[in-house]
């Protein structure tokens, strides 16, 4: 199978990647904020009402996100300040990172046709992995998720403001799920993203401020990176079980319920 060269963001000696909606012209850059919560991979810091994400491989670079050393991230715990000022970042006031010779990143082009034969094997992962939450939760969300999808593909009144927040953690399940089905609308009818996100709005108060950030980037067409190279997978660009691999092993569920989502918007739209 012919395979474009994958987009998967790669460490070159001592580069660095900093998504494009971090900052067009970074050395002017002035930001103050705390950092909002950390992970295993990933520091996320809020900045007033936005949050950016600093990742500690380059697996999860999203346009809202930049890409830091590991050993940069561990040093950081939530309420520390944080600080990007003149295309640098500071850890309470101790210089963690130079940005301004970071390459650029942005999205690919996602629109294209999904490979028929391939959809199949994301359906089987889908039903032969194993639950974040219990059945009947898990049941109650997708089953929430799947009557308003089914009306958007059909052009019908669509409400998804049960979805919003739906499930536990801090990336709920229906969002989660959101975010999968706004990949397919992006690559299918991205001229319909508005109406997804004006669809979402009235709810996206009641989840979780992180959740809510993403689920608007993902309503705007920009998303983190496992999701989007498991739809190039689909599409016959880069290769499939690897990036099927990556996407599910998102988080507790949230790469699988991604996933659930895509799946379900690529067959339905």
């Amino acid at each position: 199978m012919k395979t474009e060269p994958a987009h998967t963001p790669s460490l070159a000696g001592a580069g660095l990647l900093i998504g494009r909606a971090v900052c067009p012209d970074l050395e002017q850059t002035n930001w103050r904020g705390r950092v909002h919560s950390v992970f295993r991979r990933a520091v996320n810091v809020a900045v007033g009402d936005t949050i950016f994400s600093f990742i500690g491989e380059p697996l999860w670079i999203s346009e809202s996100g930049a890409l830091a050393r590991p050993a940069t991230l561990a040093a950081a715990g939530p309420g520390s300040e944080f600080s990007l000022t003149g295309g640098r970042l500071f850890l309470d006031g101790e210089p963690a990172e130079d940005y301004r010779r970071a390459t650029v990143w942005s999205m690919p082009e996602l629109r294209g046709e999904v490979r028929a034969d391939l959809l199949p094997g994301l359906a089987l992962a889908l039903a032969s992995g194993p639950e974040h939450s219990p059945a009947a939760l898990a049941g109650r969300v997708k089953a929430g998720f799947m009557k308003p999808a089914a009306a958007f593909a059909r052009r019908e009144k669509a409400d998804f403001t049960a979805v919003v927040g739906a499930g536990p953690g801090l990336t709920p399940a229906g969002d989660d799920m959101l975010c999968g089905f706004a990949l397919a609308l992006a690559s299918r009818a991205p001229e319909r993203l508005p109406e997804l996100a004006a669809a979402c709005r009235p709810a996206l108060g009641r989840t979780t401020d992180l959740s809510r950030h993403l689920l608007r980037e993902a309503l705007r067409g920009s998303f983190a990176w496992p999701l989007p190279n498991l739809l190039l997978a689909l599409q016959g660009r880069t290769e499939f079980a690897p990036a099927l691999e990556l996407a599910l092993s998102i988080g507790a569920g949230s790469g699988r319920d991604g996933a659930f989502g895509l799946y379900h918007g690529l067959r339905l739209l």
